[in-house]
């Protein structure tokens, strides 16, 4: 992919800032300087506390990898982990290592820290993970164990090794990297085919989000639906369920929240 005039992409960053519906050119994946991102301060906004619309994404992706675990100890990856602990602690009783593949330095120094020395606030995420789930239930010390079998990496989601990983979670990332359609798309399958033949995964999107502010920056985001995340996982995932999440609250520019699951096509 060619590299976009920085001056270019600056200006785009500012028009939608200021709320620019339709700025030219497009903002791509390799337009944002990812190594800037605000780490605590995303935290803070969106898992400072459990919320109703996480505590119901996690209950659709934990009851789904309970259904649909792995026959051995595998090896699972969660793409763009960010600052978001709960996706990577959904593979606990299913993983023997669980990479976090982050692209942005910040978001990789959170991590490692994090993993250290987790916020009090994921304490209510375990809650809502383990309850009523003996797979989950049966961890004793579950940040403990995350930080033994957690393995921070930097990547980048259209550098993904392909057939590696036996399942995996990607949570808010090719939509929220772009305003693309094509590499929202491609970072879908990427993050799909990552993993080997008949691999469970879960991931989730924001709906019809026109971009997102983190620490005053403004980031690109892809407006999709559930039409556009059936059409790009269509040619490499099966037995595919999306469900919607009607939340609103969050943040302006968005509608709502929707969770895939399913299964790494076996050809």
């Amino acid at each position: 992919m060619p590299e976009s005039d920085p001056s270019t992409a600056t200006e785009v960053i500012a028009e939608r800032a200021q709320g620019n519906p339709e700025p030219s050119p497009p903002l791509g994946n390799a337009d944002v300087n990812w190594d800037t991102f605000e780490s605590d301060d995303y935290f803070k906004h969106n898992y400072g506390q459990l919320r109703w619309d996480d505590a119901e994404i996690i209950r659709i992706i934990a009851d789904f990898f309970e259904r649909n675990q792995p026959r051995e100890f595998s090896e699972a990856i969660d793409v763009g982990t960010g600052t978001n602990l709960y996706p990577a602690l959904t593979l606990l009783p299913y993983a023997a290592r669980v990479t976090m593949y982050e692209r942005a330095f910040t978001n990789r120094q959170w991590l490692t820290k994090t993993l250290d020395a987790p916020q009090s606030s994921w304490n209510d995420f375990w809650e809502a993970i383990s309850k009523g789930r003996p797979p989950y239930d049966r961890i004793n010390k579950p940040f403990n164990v995350l930080a033994d079998r957690a393995e921070v990496v930097k990547g980048n989601v259209f550098e993904l090794e392909r057939d590696r990983y036996d399942l995996g979670t990607m949570f808010f990332v090719a939509e929220s990297i772009t305003t693309r359609d094509a590499e929202f798309a491609r970072a879908a399958r990427k993050f799909v085919v990552s993993l080997k033949p008949g691999a469970p995964f879960a991931a989730a999107f924001m709906r019809n989000s026109s971009g997102y502010l983190v620490g005053g920056q403004f980031f690109p985001a892809c407006s999709i639906d559930k039409a556009d995340v059936e059409e790009a996982l269509a040619p490499v995932a099966q037995r595919v369920e999306i469900k919607t999440v009607e939340s609103n609250d969050l943040r302006d520019g968005y509608c709502g929240m929707m969770v895939a699951t399913g299964r790494r096509k076996l050809s």
